[in-house]
């Protein structure tokens, strides 16, 4: 497992929260964060490293 959705991110999944971003859809949206990670974020990341590394054993 390297992210809960089981692969590395693209340039084309940030490219989508990019795209998002300068769209219409977004005109009420003030001051936040979006994390584009897979979701790593909710899990324990010394386990995804600790994963990667054996996987590459």
């Amino acid at each position: 497992m390297v992210t809960p959705l089981g692969r590395f991110g693209l340039p084309s999944d940030v490219a989508g929260m990019v795209l998002f971003l300068v769209s219409d859809y977004v005109e009420f949206i003030t001051g936040q964060v979006f994390i584009v990670d897979g979701g790593l974020t909710l899990v324990n990341p010394r386990l995804v490293v600790k994963n990667i590394l054996k996987s590459a054993r």
